[in-house]
């Protein structure tokens, strides 16, 4: 085997995850990835799907965590030198109506209606201090 076919890192799975670990290997001290996709289209729940003239996404439907200093926009800030522009989404964003109750969820969680908003809050801090920690485990293994 040449060692043209030789690679620091075998990456499975296109999605969102897959694609950013291969870009984040290879980007950060030049990683050679290979990136195996079993679908014919590459890109996971980041792609729509056409049957029979109709069309859907089948997951992404908006991106959070993009605002200025926070870990989603970091990342994608890193992988593309800051060349991805991102559009803030509008007020409420999503609402939701139920038959007793309707409520509305914003940019700003803490603005959010009721518990879903007190809730989500919680999870979205504890989950972004896991985020945080992550790509330093990463960028810490990858020295």
């Amino acid at each position: 085997m040449s060692n043209s076919n030789k690679y620091d890192a075998i990456v499975i799975g296109s999605g969102i995850g897959g694609l950013t670990a291969a870009a984040i290997l290879s980007k950060y001290n030049h990683k050679k990835v290979l990136v195996l996709e079993q679908h014919y289209v590459i890109g996971g729940l980041t792609h729509e799907f056409e049957r029979k003239g109709f069309h859907w996404d089948v997951g992404i439907h908006y991106v959070g965590e993009m605002g200025e200093g926070e870990i989603g926009r970091k990342i994608f800030d890193y992988i593309t030198e800051g060349k991805l522009r991102w559009n803030k989404m509008p007020d409420p964003f999503e609402k939701f109506v139920y038959p007793d109750f309707t409520f509305e969820v914003y940019n700003e969680i803490a603005r959010s209606s009721g518990l879903w908003g007190e809730r989500h809050s919680l999870e979205f801090s504890i989950a972004a201090i896991a985020n945080e920690t992550l790509l330093a485990i990463v960028l810490n293994l990858l020295n």
